[in-house]
Protein backbone atom coordinates (compact mmCIF):
# COMPACT_ATOMS: atom_id res chain seq x y z
CA UNK A 1 0.00 0.00 0.00
CA UNK A 2 1.26 3.46 -0.86
CA UNK A 3 2.03 5.49 2.27
CA UNK A 4 2.10 9.28 2.30
CA UNK A 5 2.94 10.89 5.60
CA UNK A 6 3.39 14.61 6.28
CA UNK A 7 5.94 15.26 9.04
CA UNK A 8 6.04 18.72 10.57
CA UNK A 9 9.61 19.25 11.73
CA UNK A 10 9.13 22.94 12.45
CA UNK A 11 8.23 24.60 15.73
CA UNK A 12 4.80 25.77 14.55
CA UNK A 13 1.59 24.13 13.40
CA UNK A 14 1.16 23.88 9.62
CA UNK A 15 -2.33 24.21 8.17
CA UNK A 16 -3.12 22.59 4.82
CA UNK A 17 -6.48 24.17 3.97
CA UNK A 18 -7.07 22.10 0.84
CA UNK A 19 -6.92 18.95 2.96
CA UNK A 20 -8.79 20.49 5.85
CA UNK A 21 -6.14 19.52 8.37
CA UNK A 22 -3.47 20.93 10.63
CA UNK A 23 -0.17 19.12 11.13
CA UNK A 24 0.88 20.00 14.69
CA UNK A 25 4.42 21.13 15.36
CA UNK A 26 6.88 18.21 15.63
CA UNK A 27 4.16 15.70 14.75
CA UNK A 28 3.13 13.76 11.66
CA UNK A 29 -0.08 12.81 9.90
CA UNK A 30 -0.56 9.95 7.43
CA UNK A 31 -2.94 10.79 4.61
CA UNK A 32 -5.71 8.23 4.13
CA UNK A 33 -5.61 6.42 0.79
CA UNK A 34 -9.02 7.80 -0.19
CA UNK A 35 -7.54 11.31 0.06
CA UNK A 36 -4.48 10.66 -2.13
CA UNK A 37 -6.22 12.10 -5.17
CA UNK A 38 -7.00 15.33 -3.33
CA UNK A 39 -3.43 15.42 -2.02
CA UNK A 40 -2.11 15.09 -5.59
CA UNK A 41 -4.28 17.93 -6.96
CA UNK A 42 -2.35 20.94 -8.31
CA UNK A 43 -3.92 23.33 -5.78
CA UNK A 44 -2.90 21.13 -2.85
CA UNK A 45 0.60 20.70 -4.24
CA UNK A 46 0.90 24.48 -4.66
CA UNK A 47 -0.06 24.92 -1.02
CA UNK A 48 2.30 22.26 0.32
CA UNK A 49 5.33 23.01 -1.86
CA UNK A 50 6.63 26.06 0.07
CA UNK A 51 6.61 24.08 3.33
CA UNK A 52 8.46 21.16 1.73
CA UNK A 53 11.01 23.37 0.00
CA UNK A 54 11.69 25.20 3.26
CA UNK A 55 12.11 21.77 4.93
CA UNK A 56 9.47 22.58 7.54
CA UNK A 57 7.38 19.72 6.15
CA UNK A 58 8.95 16.38 5.25
CA UNK A 59 7.29 13.68 3.15
CA UNK A 60 7.73 10.09 4.30
CA UNK A 61 6.79 7.06 2.17
CA UNK A 62 6.41 4.69 5.10
CA UNK A 63 10.05 3.64 4.88
CA UNK A 64 12.12 6.80 4.84
CA UNK A 65 12.03 10.57 4.78
CA UNK A 66 12.31 11.72 1.17
CA UNK A 67 14.37 14.57 -0.27
CA UNK A 68 12.14 17.55 -1.05
CA UNK A 69 11.95 16.99 -4.83
CA UNK A 70 11.27 13.27 -4.42
CA UNK A 71 8.74 13.98 -1.68
CA UNK A 72 6.80 16.37 -3.91
CA UNK A 73 6.87 13.83 -6.73
CA UNK A 74 5.62 11.19 -4.30
CA UNK A 75 2.52 13.15 -3.29
CA UNK A 76 1.93 14.55 -6.80
CA UNK A 77 1.28 11.04 -8.15
CA UNK A 78 -1.76 9.20 -6.79
CA UNK A 79 0.22 5.95 -7.02
CA UNK A 80 3.30 7.52 -5.45
CA UNK A 81 6.97 7.19 -6.26
CA UNK A 82 8.86 3.93 -5.94
CA UNK A 83 12.49 4.17 -4.91
CA UNK A 84 14.37 1.14 -6.16
CA UNK A 85 17.76 -0.35 -5.43
CA UNK A 86 18.61 -2.71 -8.26
CA UNK A 87 21.67 -4.61 -9.38
CA UNK A 88 23.40 -3.51 -12.52
CA UNK A 89 25.53 -5.54 -14.87
CA UNK A 90 29.15 -5.41 -13.79
CA UNK A 91 31.93 -6.25 -16.22
CA UNK A 92 35.70 -6.57 -16.01
CA UNK A 93 37.47 -3.66 -17.64
CA UNK A 94 37.69 -4.00 -21.43
CA UNK A 95 39.17 -0.62 -22.32
CA UNK A 96 37.64 2.76 -23.06
CA UNK A 97 34.69 1.43 -25.04
CA UNK A 98 33.58 -0.96 -22.30
CA UNK A 99 30.31 0.91 -21.56
CA UNK A 100 29.22 0.28 -25.15
CA UNK A 101 29.08 -3.47 -24.47
CA UNK A 102 27.63 -3.20 -20.98
CA UNK A 103 24.42 -4.75 -22.30
CA UNK A 104 25.98 -8.20 -21.79
CA UNK A 105 23.49 -9.85 -19.45
CA UNK A 106 25.82 -12.02 -17.36
CA UNK A 107 25.87 -9.99 -14.16
CA UNK A 108 28.83 -10.35 -11.85
CA UNK A 109 27.57 -10.60 -8.28
CA UNK A 110 30.81 -9.35 -6.83
CA UNK A 111 34.16 -8.31 -8.31
CA UNK A 112 37.39 -8.03 -6.34
CA UNK A 113 38.68 -4.63 -7.40
CA UNK A 114 42.36 -3.85 -6.82
CA UNK A 115 43.91 -0.40 -6.95
CA UNK A 116 44.17 0.64 -10.61
CA UNK A 117 41.44 -1.72 -11.82
CA UNK A 118 38.20 -0.54 -13.39
CA UNK A 119 34.86 -2.18 -14.08
CA UNK A 120 31.77 -0.92 -15.85
CA UNK A 121 28.08 -1.16 -15.14
CA UNK A 122 24.85 -0.20 -16.85
CA UNK A 123 21.34 0.50 -15.68
CA UNK A 124 18.15 2.09 -16.91
CA UNK A 125 16.10 4.78 -15.22
CA UNK A 126 12.40 5.02 -16.09
CA UNK A 127 10.39 8.20 -15.60
CA UNK A 128 12.91 10.02 -13.47
CA UNK A 129 10.97 11.98 -10.88
CA UNK A 130 13.65 14.61 -10.40
CA UNK A 131 16.78 15.34 -8.45
CA UNK A 132 20.14 13.65 -8.21
CA UNK A 133 20.81 9.94 -8.68
CA UNK A 134 22.64 8.20 -5.87
CA UNK A 135 25.14 5.54 -6.88
CA UNK A 136 25.73 3.07 -4.05
CA UNK A 137 28.46 0.47 -3.77
CA UNK A 138 28.08 -2.29 -1.22
CA UNK A 139 31.53 -3.43 -0.23
CA UNK A 140 33.11 -6.20 1.77
CA UNK A 141 36.76 -6.33 2.75
CA UNK A 142 38.89 -8.69 4.80
CA UNK A 143 39.86 -5.88 7.08
CA UNK A 144 41.94 -6.94 10.05
CA UNK A 145 43.73 -3.57 10.21
CA UNK A 146 41.84 -0.70 11.82
CA UNK A 147 43.31 2.05 9.63
CA UNK A 148 42.30 1.09 6.09
CA UNK A 149 41.11 3.52 3.43
CA UNK A 150 39.56 3.19 -0.04
CA UNK A 151 38.80 5.60 -2.84
CA UNK A 152 37.06 5.31 -6.22
CA UNK A 153 36.77 7.43 -9.33
CA UNK A 154 33.35 6.97 -10.93
CA UNK A 155 32.92 8.02 -14.56
CA UNK A 156 29.31 8.38 -15.65
CA UNK A 157 27.77 8.32 -19.10
CA UNK A 158 24.10 9.07 -19.79
CA UNK A 159 22.11 8.53 -22.95
CA UNK A 160 18.49 8.52 -24.12
CA UNK A 161 18.78 5.15 -25.85
CA UNK A 162 20.83 2.06 -25.34
CA UNK A 163 23.02 2.48 -28.41
CA UNK A 164 22.44 6.14 -29.18
CA UNK A 165 25.66 7.51 -27.80
CA UNK A 166 29.35 6.80 -28.11
CA UNK A 167 30.59 6.25 -24.58
CA UNK A 168 34.31 6.73 -24.92
CA UNK A 169 34.13 10.14 -23.24
CA UNK A 170 32.23 10.39 -19.94
CA UNK A 171 29.83 13.20 -19.12
CA UNK A 172 31.63 13.65 -15.84
CA UNK A 173 33.38 11.99 -12.95
CA UNK A 174 32.65 11.78 -9.23
CA UNK A 175 35.02 10.73 -6.45
CA UNK A 176 34.01 8.41 -3.64
CA UNK A 177 36.31 8.70 -0.69
CA UNK A 178 38.69 8.56 0.89
CA UNK A 179 36.47 6.33 3.04
CA UNK A 180 37.73 4.43 6.06
CA UNK A 181 36.41 0.88 6.05
CA UNK A 182 34.95 -0.72 9.19
CA UNK A 183 37.27 -2.52 11.56
CA UNK A 184 35.12 -5.66 11.47
CA UNK A 185 36.72 -8.31 9.29
CA UNK A 186 34.57 -9.08 6.24
CA UNK A 187 32.13 -6.38 7.33
CA UNK A 188 29.73 -5.10 4.69
CA UNK A 189 29.32 -1.36 4.31
CA UNK A 190 28.23 1.17 1.74
CA UNK A 191 29.95 3.99 -0.09
CA UNK A 192 28.03 6.32 -2.37
CA UNK A 193 28.38 9.22 -4.75
CA UNK A 194 25.87 11.48 -6.42
CA UNK A 195 25.29 11.80 -10.16
CA UNK A 196 23.95 15.38 -10.50
CA UNK A 197 20.44 16.09 -11.75
CA UNK A 198 21.98 18.08 -14.63
CA UNK A 199 22.98 14.76 -16.24
CA UNK A 200 19.28 14.09 -16.89
CA UNK A 201 18.21 17.36 -18.49
CA UNK A 202 17.64 15.94 -21.98
CA UNK A 203 15.48 12.93 -21.23
CA UNK A 204 18.32 10.48 -20.68
CA UNK A 205 17.20 7.02 -19.61
CA UNK A 206 20.36 4.92 -19.54
CA UNK A 207 23.38 5.34 -17.32
CA UNK A 208 26.73 3.69 -17.81
CA UNK A 209 29.28 3.76 -15.00
CA UNK A 210 32.99 3.15 -14.93
CA UNK A 211 34.24 2.47 -11.40
CA UNK A 212 38.00 2.65 -10.89
CA UNK A 213 39.72 1.99 -7.59
CA UNK A 214 42.57 4.42 -6.87
CA UNK A 215 44.97 4.97 -4.02
CA UNK A 216 43.25 6.88 -1.24
CA UNK A 217 44.41 10.49 -1.33
CA UNK A 218 46.77 11.38 1.48
CA UNK A 219 46.48 7.98 3.13
CA UNK A 220 49.38 5.65 3.79
CA UNK A 221 47.36 2.70 5.06
CA UNK A 222 47.28 -0.47 2.92
CA UNK A 223 45.03 -0.07 -0.11
CA UNK A 224 45.57 -3.23 -2.14
CA UNK A 225 43.30 -5.65 -0.30
CA UNK A 226 40.57 -6.76 -2.67
CA UNK A 227 37.21 -5.11 -2.19
CA UNK A 228 34.08 -6.82 -3.47
CA UNK A 229 31.88 -4.44 -5.43
CA UNK A 230 28.35 -5.57 -4.74
CA UNK A 231 25.70 -3.25 -5.96
CA UNK A 232 24.81 -0.33 -7.92
CA UNK A 233 22.58 2.59 -7.20
CA UNK A 234 19.37 3.95 -5.89
CA UNK A 235 16.83 5.72 -8.04
CA UNK A 236 13.18 6.51 -8.10
CA UNK A 237 10.47 6.43 -10.72
CA UNK A 238 7.00 7.79 -10.97
CA UNK A 239 4.19 5.27 -11.27
CA UNK A 240 1.27 5.52 -13.65
CA UNK A 241 3.11 7.58 -16.26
Amino acid sequence: MTVKTLKNVSGSDIEITRLGLVVPASEEISIAVQNHTLLASPLTIDEITPFVESEDLVINDGTEDLPSDVGLAHISSVQGVVREHNDITLLPAIGEAAPEIAKISNAVVGHCLLVGEEIFGQTRIDNLAGGDVIFQMHLTINNTVADRWIQYEVSYFTTTGFDEKACNTPDGTVTIGPVEVPTTAFGVFEAQCVIPASAWENGEKYMFLGVKRVTATGKTAPTNDPVTLRYCKEYFKKLGV
